[in-house]
C-alpha cells in the first residue's frame, strides 16, 4: 500500500494479480505497539489503514484458535510473537509471506520479497 522502495516491481506485479491478498490482525496489533513506543510512526490511524485495506480488496485475516494451536508445533527459531502468529496463519491457511526478515526465511514457510 505505501508502494516500498525495497519491493521489487515484479513483486508489486505479483502481488497486484494475485486474487486474494491478506493482512493479518497481528500486523495491526505491531504496528499500533511500535507507534505507540515512537519506533514506527504512522501516517494514518491503524482504523484508516485497514479502510484503505479493504478499499484495495486487501482482507484482514483474523487470528484464529487453529493458528495459536500450530504455535506448538512451530520451532524455537525466533522469539518475536507477532512473527511467529504470522508464520503459523501462513502455514495453516497455505499462504505466502510478504517479508525480508530473515528469521521468517529460516521457517518451513512460503516466502516472497
Amino acid at each position: 500500500m505505501s508502494d516500498h522502495p525495497g519491493l521489487s516491481d515484479e513483486m508489486k506485479l505479483k502481488i497486484g494479480e494475485t486474487e486474494n491478498v491478506y493482512v493479518s490482525i497481528a500486523s495491526f496489533w505491531e504496528m499500533q505497539i511500535k507507534e505507540s513506543l515512537g519506533k514506527f510512526p504512522l501516517k494514518d490511524s491503524v482504523l484508516k489503514v485497514e479502510k484503505l485495506c479493504r478499499m484495495k480488496r486487501i482482507m484482514v485475516l483474523p487470528i484464529e484458535i487453529g493458528h495459536i494451536e500450530y504455535l506448538k508445533q512451530l520451532p524455537m527459531i525466533h522469539s518475536d510473537p507477532f512473527d511467529r502468529i504470522l508464520i503459523c496463519q501462513a502455514k495453516t491457511e497455505d499462504l505466502t509471506i510478504i517479508t525480508r526478515d530473515q528469521h521468517i526465511h529460516q521457517y518451513d514457510v512460503k516466502t516472497m520479497w
